[in-house]
């Protein structure tokens, strides 16, 4: 009987058990870190440059992302006055290249006194472009009148380039365009 149970303790410790790849994948599914009420400012020359707020950032280092809910963001010139000014639902940003896709978003820019609204827009940092699903609406509001509204948009902010991919409608005006514009 002692012979049988050294046998039988002799194989449960030679045994290693096999988490296996599920377990182990399960675990890219839980947070690094959950951070409530997220506040944070960039300071250049004593003035704050850049504001990101967040009621909750869920930072996944294993997938390389953090997804932001209820996001707002403000971006200042040096007199500490708002250039721009954006709300989103939601927003993934990858960890390493900064891009980004962004639900329900809003966002207002002083310099070119103009507004973008979307359901969903996709954002590559190193390219400097903005783009939207192909069903995804857009609509474009500036202040001296001109509104653009269609799906598929894309800009490439380089280039200075906007377009749109269909079901395009709006009102733009060449003299309202050509008016100039105070920063």
């Amino acid at each position: 009987m002692k012979a049988l149970a050294l046998i039988f303790i002799g194989l449960f410790l030679a045994c290693s058990i096999d988490y296996g790849d599920p377990l182990v994948e399960s675990f890219r599914d839980i947070p690094n870190a959950l951070l409530e009420g997220f506040e944070q400012v960039s300071v250049r020359a004593n003035s704050p440059s850049f504001r990101l707020r967040a009621e909750l950032i869920e930072s996944y280092n294993a997938k390389g992302i953090d997804i932001l809910r209820e996001v707002e963001i403000n971006e200042y010139d040096e007199r500490g006055e708002v250039l721009t000014s954006g709300r989103a639902a939601s927003a993934t940003v990858n960890q390493q290249s900064r891009d980004g896709s962004f639900r329900e978003i809003t966002v207002y820019s002083r310099r070119q006194r103009a507004e973008i609204t979307a359901n969903d827009l996709e954002w590559k940092d190193n390219l400097r472009q903005l783009r939207s699903s192909p069903q995804g609406l857009v609509t474009l509001r500036r202040e001296d009148g001109i509104s653009l509204e269609g799906r598929g948009f894309f800009a490439d902010f380089k280039k200075s380039i906007l377009s749109f991919e269909a079901e395009v409608k709006g009102i733009y005006d060449e003299k309202a365009k050509n008016e100039p514009r105070s920063p």
